[in-house]
């Protein structure tokens, strides 16, 4: 009997889309791999403080922790408040005639009821002129026996909150110490777009810049200031810092804009540090920096009661944190963005055709084929159509999550055999069935192949429906598997049918178990325990990267035990649970600011430690069969 051509077609369709998809991963891989150079920060506030307490100075201090590992300095804006007794105070105009025994008619322009800066430091009042320009509205200036005073509008309290930039002193001291600078912007109220081109026009002019940050959630001016905030970026190769679980208003249009020129930050805070050993801290900055791509290290430093000097204690902390990254195989210095990734509408175009291929496939294990390949046909000229209308962002997305439910549902319903197999039969059909799978993942990653994913300005959507619905078609096609009837009319017949109380028992039962797994998938997922950390932590020690517990611990061991046994009916819970491995191999896949290769290694660390424990299972099954067995023998 001759081979279908139509499904030859489909097969070599898939191959060729396989392929492309290959080539942009190694590309990828290779983009990955250049960028291995890790900027390890610590903050200027932080060192001022630790150099107090240790008696040394400033100076000395930026130059232990230069010695020890650091290569930067974060420079957040210092606001009036925090300049307040030190180089400058706020006081009501009757308070400052009142001081300097005046009568108001001696200060024309004084008004008695407004609030003022005063400081008598030129540097000082230069930089408020500099800054405060940009920041208020009516600013007004007046100059007494060597005393400078600014006011406008605002009361005290508005005064002291606002941003008045960098501390120069601690800028050339860090430059001088062989540090780098990395500035951190702050917004303000009612910023303009031509406050915002003065503002951060000044800080790019910065000595020893090596990547500029934002302090707020929204971003100086946005929207109005997108314009004249690019104006500025575009004037430097400075990089824009991409601040790790903090979302900000206006930065992913700012860097779509400048060509995807951003590097990820991972920073600890005071209350996460306070909770932390050094130990952990440092785990938790090598995972940052090798599993999710983050760049800049920004750390704090540990001020705790029982640590007798603060300053042994954080340079060692410093010193232990530089030799983990560097056994990892990262170098120090300053961050860089990555290189661009080519990905051409030809490439999507046939990674997307491979995704429709098997589409149809599946398609066709529920519907007649003509149907199938109708489907087919519409995917496909859909598909086009995007990438002629230059829509491909949108129509990757919705292929990458086509290809993470198709290829695992496909492989899972291919392989499943009403005959049982043995041990090693089991392990072959695993890894085989894991094969298929990760066609899936190959072509997602060739589909979401973009910087723009790989810093997380966009990521893979519908998380929780690709880890939901390849198991609710692999249900749907075991019910009506080898059935005569027709689908629609097995499923009402389903319907009407009566279960016993046994199997309402069970089937809640799997949907608590289906809450559990939802619920820890997808970007928001549940808290984590304790012991589950700990565990976390030990198996990446041991193993490098660490796999999912949903593959080693529950979906690979038990795929093999329903492979051992065969499908029967009774055994459809045994088969939902093996498919969840199946689907978390793939969607390991959907994380593209994780190193690729670090993916691969999850992946294949998960099949060979769940190989193994599957075959404890069996072994358990077996010996309870066994005993199952003598107890009915008597």
């Amino acid at each position: 009997m001759g081979r279908d051509p139509l499904k030859i077609l489909l097969i070599v369709i898939i191959a060729a889309g396989v392929f492309v998809a290959v080539n942009l991963g190694l590309m990828r891989i290779h983009l990955e791999q250049n960028n291995q150079q890790v900027e390890l920060a610590v903050e200027y506030s932080e060192v001022q403080r630790l150099a107090r307490w240790s008696g040394i100075s400033q100076a000395d201090m930026l130059s232990k922790i230069q010695e020890k590992g650091a290569t930067g300095v974060v420079f957040k804006e210092e606001t009036v408040a925090q300049l307040e007794t030190e180089v400058l105070s706020v006081k009501s105009g009757a308070a400052i005639l009142l001081e300097y025994g005046l009568a108001e008619e001696d200060v024309p322009g004084l008004n008695p009821r407004a609030a003022y800066i005063v400081t008598s430091r030129e540097d000082t009042y230069q930089r408020l002129l500099d800054q405060l320009t940009y920041k208020v509205h009516g600013l007004e200036t007046i100059e007494l026996e060597g005393i400078y005073l600014l006011t406008s509008f605002l009361g005290p309290g508005e005064l002291r909150a606002l941003p008045v930039g960098f501390n120069e002193a601690g800028i050339r001291g860090a430059r001088e110490a062989g540090l780098n600078v990395i500035l951190q912007v702050q917004n303000w109220p009612q910023a303009t777009p031509e406050g915002v081109v003065g503002v951060v026009g000044q800080a790019l002019a910065t000595e020893g810049l090596t990547a500029l940050l934002f302090n707020d959630g929204v971003l100086p001016g946005y929207p109005k200031s997108l314009e004249g905030l690019l104006q500025e970026l575009r004037k430097t190769p400075v990089p824009v810092g991409i601040i790790e679980f903090f979302p900000q208003q206006g930065l992913n249009q700012v860097l779509q804009n400048l060509d995807k020129r951003g590097v990820r930050l991972h920073a600890l805070g005071e209350q996460e540090i306070a909770k932390l050993t050094p130990q952990r801290a440092i785990d938790r900055f090598a995972l940052a920096a090798t599993e999710r791509n983050n760049r800049i290290l920004l750390t704090r430093f540990f001020f705790r009661p029982e640590v007798q000097d603060w300053a042994e204690y954080n340079l060692n902390y410093l010193q232990a944190l530089r030799d983990r990254l560097e056994q990892e195989g990262l170098t120090l210095g300053p961050a860089k963005p990555f290189s661009p990734l080519v990905n051409s509408r030809m490439n999507l175009f046939w990674i997307g055709l491979a995704v429709i291929a098997g589409g149809v496939i599946l398609l066709k294990k529920f519907l007649p084929p003509p149907w199938a390949w109708g489907l087919g046909l519409i995917g496909a000229l859909g598909w086009l159509g995007l990438l002629i209308l230059n829509m491909g962002d949108i129509g990757r997305l919705v292929m990458a999550l086509a290809a993470v439910v198709i290829f695992p549902s496909l492989s899972l319903i291919h392989h499943l055999k009403e005959e049982g197999a043995g041990v090693g039969g089991s392990i072959g059909l695993l890894l085989v069935t894991s094969l298929y799978s990760f066609l899936g993942a190959v072509l997602m990653v060739g589909l979401l192949a973009d910087v723009n994913f790989m810093l997380k300005l966009d990521q893979f959507r519908g998380v929780k429906l690709a880890h939901v619905v390849p198991l609710m078609l692999v249900v749907l096609f075991c019910l009506l598997w080898q059935e005569k009837e027709r689908w629609y009319v097995k499923l009402r017949s389903l319907w009407k049918t009566n279960i016993s109380v046994g199997w309402s028992a069970l089937a809640v039962l799997l949907a608590v178990a289906l809450l559990i797994y939802v619920s820890r998938t997808g970007n928001e997922s549940a808290a984590v325990s304790g012991l589950e950390l700990r565990i976390r932590t030990l198996l990446d020690q041991l193993l490098v990267v660490r796999p999912r517990t949903k593959e080693f611990l529950v979906g690979h061991p038990m795929l093999m035990l329903f492979f051992y046994l065969g499908y029967r009916h009774r055994y459809l819970p045994v088969l939902i649970f093996g498919a969840i491995g199946q689907v978390s191999l793939v969607n390991t896949f959907a994380h593209v600011h994780t190193p690729l290769l670090v993916s691969l290694l999850r992946a294949v660390n998960g099949l060979w430690l769940g190989i193994v424990l599957g075959l404890v299972l069996i072994a358990g099954y077996r010996l309870t069969v066994k005993l199952g067995e003598r107890l009915e023998n008597g």
